[in-house]
């Protein structure tokens, strides 16, 4: 009985820990873009650099990790950050992108361009500089000038999140 009851409970806080996450970081979306990112375009006259998103997306995962709902072990982390660096990576979740520009300095992603109709994604988006698949030639460009000036560019060439056991499309 007292077994069936801490499974009840656990399951009812990981899904309250769960959901509280994607509530900050839909909340952290919003007071980027509209006091922290226009604030500095306001008082500074420039946008914030690239890695700001970065820097919200190692607190995002800190938070998650330290309210119990997530571990994690990164390995590999010494081959990234490489000057002119092209990252190609699946998408199984969709916590992949976050965990990718919390560890990578200067990093630009190609964005799909529906995302940036989300208000929690936008300003974050637009901020960062991130290069949306609107329009491919410009797209195109705006990766090669990136890479060639030395930044790191994440893509997901399946441009969303891929289904264990299916070959991309």
């Amino acid at each position: 009985m007292t077994q069936k009851i801490i499974r009840k409970l656990s399951y009812g806080w990981r899904l309250f820990a769960t959901d509280f996450s994607f509530f900050s970081f839909g909340l952290a979306g919003l007071i980027l873009r509209f006091l922290v990112f226009s604030g500095a375009v306001l008082f500074t006259r420039q946008s914030l650099a690239a890695n700001k998103p970065g820097d919200s997306a190692y607190v995002f995962i800190g938070l998650m990790h330290r309210i119990g709902i997530m571990t994690y072990e990164i390995k590999g982390l010494e081959k990234l950050n490489r000057p002119g660096q092209l990252i190609i990576a699946n998408h199984p979740t969709l916590i992949d992108i976050v965990f990718l520009i919390s560890r990578i300095q200067q990093a630009y992603c190609i964005v799909k361009e529906s995302l940036l109709r989300y208000p929690f994604m936008r300003g974050p988006i637009l901020n960062a500089g991130y290069i949306s698949n609107g329009l491919p030639k410009k797209m195109i460009a705006e990766c090669v000038e990136w890479l060639q000036s030395g930044g790191a560019m994440i893509v997901f060439p399946e441009g969303t999140r891929s289904i264990p056991g299916k070959l991309c499309r």
